[in-house]
């Protein structure tokens, strides 16, 4: 008792004082963390590349071994990397090819009609102040002001991106690096998917060797965050193509400007979890505002409703509930996480949150559960007592 004692104050001891160390050179160790982040940084690609393929090939796998390859399974696998793959790049050669050309127009097009919406915006401006005699509040030189500061802060960011041109050239003279590390991160998706169960379970017996008394909670634990982090990237990926398609279709229908650049701030917004439905609908409807005041608030309307159709209606039946997690801790994770890290932070802090309130859920039923049965059996041996007593009575 008394070595377990020395032994428990020497890892505490050492566990401070690697603490310490930490506090004391937090800038050298942080440098030393992102220049080792940087050096595996096509690992990293790879596996979050083979984690995200993974959830297009086990479907396929699953479907071609029960449809096409009933009696010998083994080309299944095969064939299923292969069709992820071709699914993943024809993704992204249909962004290239028809999306973003359509967002460069929409784009160019508001940028070009800057100087007519501001004019427009003037104009109505004028007719309100004479319509409801309020000149003294002089709604002219605001909107002058607000025009020049527009106009400066764009004067200021062609200067900036006309000043990121030396920038551009020295991003394209590593481009070849660049091409490397996606290559490399291709390869390590493809040996990871190709090997996937030799891999597990290479990791789980050296886990269970080095640790055999932690390994059920570690193994739990990687089951449960590998399943929350499918469910979530998952339900927030098609969630935002859900979103993004209603909301171009009904853009069209209304015959909204700039349907499919709205749309899209739409669904790319849509990923981030809270903040990303404000933040999309505030972008639109600023852009929708300087061409039209009136078109703005019924765009603002219809997306509204659109939000509650999908999130009440569709979500649930097309998704389903992807996390099991209580609002006001989504909320917790989405401000602590956007604090620490960002827009990462924010994008990935409320699955980590998913798998640490299930953990803690769990051990508190089973505390519960624990203290109630210690109770009923204390009241079952209390009984007996009782009863014996009677007896030699």
């Amino acid at each position: 008792m008394k070595n377990y004692s020395v032994k428990k104050s020497c890892v505490i001891i050492a566990f401070a004082g690697l603490v310490l160390f930490a506090v004391l050179n937090a800038g050298g160790i942080s440098k030393e963390i992102s220049l080792i982040g940087r050096i595996l940084m096509p690992f990293w690609i790879g596996i979050f590349m083979a984690f995200i393929l993974n959830m297009l090939m086990v479907p396929i796998q699953r479907f071609l071994a029960k449809r096409i390859f009933k009696k010998n399974s083994k080309p299944a696998k095969p064939i299923s990397i292969v069709l992820s793959y071709l699914i993943f790049i024809l993704v992204i050669v249909a962004l290239l090819a028809f999306v973003i050309p359509e967002l460069t127009k929409s784009i160019a097009a508001f940028i070009n009609n800057w100087g007519t919406y501001i004019s427009q915006f003037q104009k109505m401006i004028n007719e309100l102040t004479v319509k409801y005699n309020i000149d003294a509040i002089d709604l002219n030189s605001i909107v002058e002001s607000l025009s020049d500061n527009i106009e400066a802060f764009a004067n200021k960011a062609l200067t900036y991106i006309g000043n990121m041109v030396p920038q551009v050239v020295a991003f394209m003279s590593n481009i070849v690096g660049f091409l490397f590390n996606i290559i490399m991160a291709v390869v390590i998706s493809a040996n990871i998917l190709v090997y996937k169960e030799k891999l597990i379970s290479q990791i789980s017996r050296t886990v269970n060797v080095t640790l055999p008394k932690y390994y059920g909670r570690l193994d739990k634990l990687a089951v449960v965050t590998a399943d929350t982090f499918r469910r979530y990237i998952s339900g927030q990926c098609i969630e935002a193509l859900i979103l993004g398609g209603l909301c171009y279709i009904g853009m069209l229908i209304f015959r909204f400007d700039y349907a499919l650049l709205i749309s899209t701030v739409i669904a790319v917004t849509a990923l981030i979890p809270v903040a990303g439905a404000y933040i999309g609908g505030a972008v639109a409807f600023i852009l929708l505002a300087i061409i039209s005041p009136i078109k703005a608030i019924m765009f603002l309307i219809y997306l509204v409703v659109l939000q509650q159709i999908e999130t009440n209606l569709i979500y649930p039946r097309v998704v389903g509930s992807s996390l099991e997690l209580p609002g006001i801790w989504v909320i917790f994770a989405v401000t602590v996480g956007g604090g620490a890290f960002g827009i990462l932070g924010i994008m990935f802090a409320v699955p980590v949150m998913s798998v640490v309130y299930k953990f803690v859920r769990e051990a508190v039923v089973k505390k519960e559960e624990k203290h109630e049965n210690s109770e009923e059996k204390h009241g079952n041996v209390e009984q007996e007592n009782e009863v014996k007593n009677e007896d030699k009575r």
